[in-house]
């Protein structure tokens, strides 16, 4: 019998920043084409279209990144990532981390930071774990 083989994922090295955009656009195009299918394998209980929002908000999340090293190496990750949720490598609560968002306010002393999960002193860092959802995304 044959086993499933994983995906092989691409390292390859963009020339300049043009072909790193047209590699990142294309990754993006490959997860919204996946979306429809991992909303029905795995069974999430999302729409495709909120799925699809929320890859937009993952992709969105690093369109300021200008050092083509830096986007080769996150076009890898999410090859990988892709990669791995095609091939069900992952499972259902993988998933769903993507569409966890905490809603608690940050804790001001440096104590409760640390029994809250958070690292560093600055306010703008997620919990690292959160089991509430995202209010726009249940829409």
């Amino acid at each position: 019998t044959k086993e499933k083989m994983a995906t092989p994922v691409s390292t390859h090295m963009s020339k300049d920043f043009a072909e790193a955009s047209r590699r990142s656009m294309r990754l993006y195009r490959k997860f919204l084409r996946v979306a429809p299918e991992t909303v029905q394998r795995y069974q999430l209980g999302y729409t495709v279209p909120q799925v699809r929002a929320r890859i937009t908000k993952e992709f969105a999340k690093h369109k300021d990144v200008r050092n083509v090293q830096a986007i080769d190496m996150l076009l890898y990750y999410g090859s990988v990532e892709l990669g791995e949720v095609r091939d069900m490598f992952k499972t259902k609560p993988h998933i769903l981390q993507y569409f966890y968002v905490d809603e608690r306010p940050v804790p001001e002393d440096s104590l409760d930071r640390f029994v809250a999960g958070l690292d560093g002193d600055d306010d703008t860092l997620e919990f690292k774990h959160s089991y509430t959802k995202e209010a726009s995304e249940l829409k």
